[in-house]
């Protein structure tokens, strides 16, 4: 059955589920939205308002000739002997018709005479990477909208895009489905794609709380997945081997006698990653029931850090916690790449040049007679490190990073030389142990700053080179990459700068231009740097996208560069903007995110505060959006700022101006999804405030230090230091609980313990006069001048990781938080088999504070839907997603 395009039909999914709170404890509850109605023009859906009565007659007429949840002529058509991607293509059109329309199109091996369908197909005459999506034939013949791509990953590639076309959007948080239902009518489309960069990918780093160093393989797993729907096709990592980092474990350093032929080792170096028991980039050891306003209970235990390090943090203290640690991160790696390497996504991993051999591991050597210095040493324990890889778990391409002191201070000629070596070095090692993977270079500069292309006459053509933009993303791509020709060649822009790391970081219009250049330069491969994921969507989005089209905002494409070489120097950049225009970027995102009632004034909003709107000549840290944060020992520090607040907070009002839409959003998923930019700013604001009270701390005890009368000095401290103390401890839980309002994936896990272990912790922004306000006031200070660990926000549900796809057989476990100040008396699990039949209830295991866990049950093939429903001992009823029960989370099985 096709409705005519005229018949409009009430929205369904639009109820909120009952008892749902909204995020931050000053929002006002949210109220059921109005029924709507939703007409199906073309491929647009045109919003409408009808009585409420109408809307009723008109859905159960429908229902009455409609078969429930079954489009009456539509198929999906795949080949039962087709690759498993082509089938995983044919599953994922499946599943999101169903969660935009309801409709669950049966996928057949044939279709019907007459029969309108949906067929993935591989055609070969496409590129490898090329895909198609092309309506053919009439309303009498039937019509088919063939998906076709050159290879599996293209099929999977088309299935995607087409998924947009409904109004899906993809980042690598998740996914976005708008609340809207829509009437499936099968589309007509003609259009081929073809991607302008051969490598498209991400380079999530290490290092950081925020980052993948807090990753699980279900993170990895979940990333390896939506950059598939992002289009993308490489992850790649580095690994700081020693020094004031690591060693990580990503990458085992040793002799390659120490590897036995399954890939375990016999001896290893104490390796880390971040932890709340401290690490590097001043991050102070602090227990999380130390974090403040309920922040605590979102981490089932004070240690806490990723599994692979778990009994072993900071550092292991034994050889065999030592091996352990890096068998554990072998076994991780080994599941979680041979997972994205299944869905078409290649692997690069590296450390740098030249390479920094752990204390532990040139002991080693010595005790075999060998010097760690000498070359052909270095070369075994190359041969050692690559022997290791390519039998713990599978990548494509290793990598080389040069210093990072480059790009600040410049290299010696020594500094070269020594890089250079190594790169021979690691070169004839890899050779040695027969090539079981590429190779290629990268760092904070193309190359040395007296010749940029140095490694270009260095390395084999096969060879990657490689960079990321200088000034933490300030810079613009190395114009020098024009000048490397035959080679694959990666640009890598900043989706977020780390000196800003706790901050929102609107970077779409950078994006393009960074893209645009890679582009004129000739760099056959387009990466991205990050730590964080969901606050860096628009980010993402944007690099990804230009990475496939840049029609209709690069005003150059398909030209050369505009930086034509003449006296062997690169002219220089004429004058122009940092960013490219972005509002019709934002325009699309808002559509998707908050609906069609407030998307132009969000889309203005959003495009407004992106970029900094400069001119060429840039400096590091200037951005549209505030930034009350920098470096300071780590990522992100609060830094004192002794402006008054009064006159700080004027830069915020346009916190209330956005506030002021809230109500105009209608539907759960786009009020929940309102609701994360909205108090992320209200973070911004709060975290200013953080800084501004400080400052006005500062001032208040250099009053009292200067004293010399003890009276006076008392009361200088009683009634002017010790109120804003207390202040300021009330500011900063504010400040918590509204990041806890946005807390939805590991990279806000981190960014609260980056606050606490290195604002508060380390750098003692609120407790660090304490002690001298103490012994000023002859007392200690009063029970309001501490922090306290209650949380003070919403009762919500967190799912800081839910996949969308799992391989057969798997059965991942479901992290699940509960945060509020009790226990809820009832979490469960609710499922069902994707659209049929009644949900089953699975309650959840309590792990340790608000944190609970769930085996998830076997997907069937046709896919499967669930939420999370809790009970607080209050009596209101939470869920997750904030769609459910009406819209739920769906997964589907990787054949």
């Amino acid at each position: 059955m096709v409705v005519p395009s005229h018949f409009q039909i009430p929205l369904v999914g639009f109820l909120p589920p009952l008892g749902e709170s909204t995020k931050g404890g000053s929002l006002p509850a949210r109220q059921p939205a109005k029924p709507m109605l939703v007409s199906r023009r073309g491929n647009e859906v045109a919003m409408g308002s009808a009585g409420a009565w109408l809307a009723g007659v008109c859905w159960l007429a429908w229902l009455a000739i409609a078969p429930c949840g079954l489009a009456a002529e539509a198929v999906i058509v795949v080949a039962p002997e087709a690759t498993p991607l082509v089938r995983l293509a044919a599953r994922e059109v499946h599943r999101y018709v169903y969660l935009r329309s309801g409709e669950r199109l049966p996928v057949r091996a044939t279709v019907a005479p007459g029969q309108d369908a949906i067929r993935l197909l591989i055609d070969q005459g496409l590129g490898p990477q090329a895909y198609r999506m092309k309506t053919v034939g009439g309303a009498a013949s039937g019509r088919i909208l063939d998906l076709t791509g050159g290879s599996e990953v293209a099929v999977l590639y088309a299935a995607y895009h087409f998924a947009e076309t409904l109004g899906v959007r993809f980042y690598l948080h998740g996914d976005v489905v708008p609340d809207e239902r829509i009437r499936f009518v099968l589309p007509d489309l003609d259009e081929t794609h073809a991607p302008l960069f051969e490598t498209r990918g991400i380079l999530p780093f290490h290092d950081f709380t925020e980052g993948p160093d807090w990753w699980e393989v279900d993170d990895y797993k979940a990333h390896f997945t939506q950059l598939v729907k992002l289009r993308m096709n490489l992850m790649a990592l580095h690994c700081y081997p020693e020094g004031g980092v690591g060693p990580e474990p990503l990458v085992w350093i040793g002799h390659p006698d120490d590897v036995d032929a399954a890939g375990k080792v016999a001896c290893s170096p104490p390796a880390l990653w971040a932890s709340t028991m401290g690490g590097a980039w001043g991050y102070a050891a602090v227990p999380t029931s130390n974090f403040a306003a309920g922040a605590g209970r979102l981490f089932a235990e004070d240690d806490y850090g990723p599994s692979v390090t778990r009994g072993h943090r900071p550092r292991p203290q034994s050889p065999e916690g030592c091996n352990e640690v890096f068998e554990r991160a072998a076994g991780m790696f080994r599941e979680a790449f041979g997972y994205g390497r299944h869905l078409g996504v290649k692997i690069c991993i590296g450390t740098e040049a030249p390479l920094n051999i752990p204390q532990s591991v040139q002991a080693r050597l010595r005790e075999k007679g060998l010097d760690p210095n000498q070359t052909e040493v270095r070369q075994v324990v190359y041969e050692g490190m690559f022997t290791r890889i390519a039998r713990a778990y599978p990548i494509d391409h290793y990598w080389l990073w040069t210093p990072e002191a480059w790009t600040w201070r410049g290299a010696t000629q020594a500094e070269v030389e020594a890089s250079t070596r190594d790169i021979n070095t690691a070169m004839a090692a890899l050779k040695k142990v027969g090539n079981p993977f590429g190779f290629g270079t990268c760092g904070w500069e193309l190359g040395p700053k007296h010749d940029r292309g140095l490694f270009d006459n260095l390395l084999p053509k096969d060879a990657v080179m490689s960079c990321i933009n200088r000034n933490i993303g300030f810079n613009w791509v190395d114009p020098e990459f024009v000048r490397i020709k035959g080679r694959p060649t990666w640009a890598i822009p900043w989706l977020e700068d780390d000196s800003a790391m706790v901050l929102p970081q609107l970077w779409a219009g950078r994006m393009r231009r960074d893209a645009a250049d890679a582009l004129a330069y000739g760099c056959s491969g387009l990466l991205g740097i990050h730590w964080r994921t969901k606050v860096l969507a628009p980010n993402v989005s944007a690099l990804a996208r230009a990475a496939w089209s840049q029609d209709g905002w690069n005003p150059e494409v398909g030209k050369p560069a505009a930086k034509p070489v003449s006296g062997g120097e690169l002219a220089p950049l004429p004058k122009r903007k940092r960013d490219l225009p972005c509002a019709d970027f934002y325009a699309d995102l808002s559509a998707a995110w908050f609906g069609p009632e407030v998307a132009a004034e969000m889309a203005g909003f959003l495009a407004r505060f992106d970029g900094d709107n400069g001119a060429y000549e840039v400096s590091q840290g200037r951005a549209t959006l505030p930034r009350p944060n920098t470096w300071l020992y780590g990522p992100g520090a609060i830094v004192a700022n002794r402006e008054p607040w009064a006159q700080a907070s004027t830069r915020y009002a346009f916190v209330a101006e956005l506030a002021a839409l809230r109500d105009r959003v209608k539907g759960a998923g786009a009020r929940d999804r309102f609701d994360y930019w909205l108090n992320t700013f209200r973070y911004v604001r709060a975290l200013d405030e953080v800084a501004c009270t400080r400052g006005a701390l500062d001032l208040a005890m250099e009053q009292v230090k200067a004293e010399h009368d003890a009276a006076r000095r008392k009361e200088l401290a009683r009634s002017g230091a010790l109120p804003v103390r207390v202040r300021l401890a009330r500011t900063w839980e504010t400040m918590m609980t509204y990041l806890l309002a946005v807390t939805d994936t590991p990279g806000e896990l981190g960014t609260i313990a980056n606050l606490e272990q290195s604002t508060r912790g380390a750098l003692k922004l609120v407790e660090g006069y304490d002690e001298a306000l103490a012994g000023a006031l002859g007392e200690p200070l009063p029970g309001n001048a501490q922090v306290s660990s209650r949380y003070q926000g919403a009762a919500r549900i967190i799912v800081p990781t839910a996949r969308t796809v799992v391989a057969k057989g798997e059965t991942p476990t479901l992290k699940v938080m509960v945060l509020d100040n009790e226990l809820p008396t009832e979490v469960e699990l609710r499922w069902r088999t994707l659209g049929e039949g009644e949900f089953k209830a699975i309650s959840l295991r309590h792990v340790a504070r608000g944190v609970f866990a769930v085996t998830l049950p076997l997907t069937p093939e046709a896919g499967a839907e669930y939420y999370v429903r809790a009970k607080t001992v209050e009596g209101q009823q939470l869920v997750w997603p904030a769609t459910a029960p009406a819209m739920n989370h769906t997964l589907v099985q990787l054949p």
